[in-house]
């Protein structure tokens, strides 16, 4: 089965990279509202599959589909195609940083809603990354992502569970 999908996955990767750039900026809008329908739908019981107290699958034809992957993708193209729609306001305003950020942090807290905090954390890291790249002002990055390291620091210290993944990540051999 691993095998299967595995096949499938080299054969999707394939095909999304013949995909060209300009059909991406073109999509970029309703991938990101599939992105949020996706997630919303997830947490909505019933449709939403349950696996050891987190609501992240979906069932699709007989697999279960975790849409935080799906959706990160998506929405990073939208951040990419933000990033060359306004390359000029992202290079020069703290405004034009400030709105995809806060777009990361909308798609943020529904994954956190599921609860889904690495799933949060990458996307939001990746879309630091892509804007930085993009042209973002450094001190405006470095102010956000002490900004953001802060705000995921309290995360990690409000939820037990947390605290324990990450010291058993530090420690595997502890416990």
């Amino acid at each position: 089965r691993q095998l299967v999908l595995t096949a499938i996955g080299i054969l999707a990767a394939a095909a999304v990279f013949c995909v060209r750039t300009e059909l991406l900026e073109k999509a970029a809008t309703p991938l990101l509202v599939t992105a949020g329908v996706l997630l919303l739908l997830v947490l909505v019981p019933g449709i939403g599959h349950v696996v050891n107290g987190s609501r992240r699958w979906l069932r699709v034809a007989g697999l279960n589909l975790q849409v935080s992957e799906v959706a990160r993708v998506m929405v990073l193209v939208f951040v990419a195609s933000y990033a060359v729609r306004r390359e000029q306001a992202l290079r020069e305003t703290f405004g034009g940083l400030l709105k995809p950020l806060a777009l990361l942090g909308v798609f943020c807290v529904v994954l956190l809603a599921a609860p889904d905090f690495g799933a949060a954390t990458v996307l939001f890291a990746t879309g630091f990354g892509v804007l930085f790249l993009a042209g973002a002002q450094l001190r405006w990055v470095l102010t956000m992502v002490l900004g953001a390291g802060g705000a995921m620091a309290l995360l990690v210290l409000s939820a037990p569970y947390r605290m324990r993944r990450i010291t058993g990540f530090i420690d595997p051999w502890r416990d």
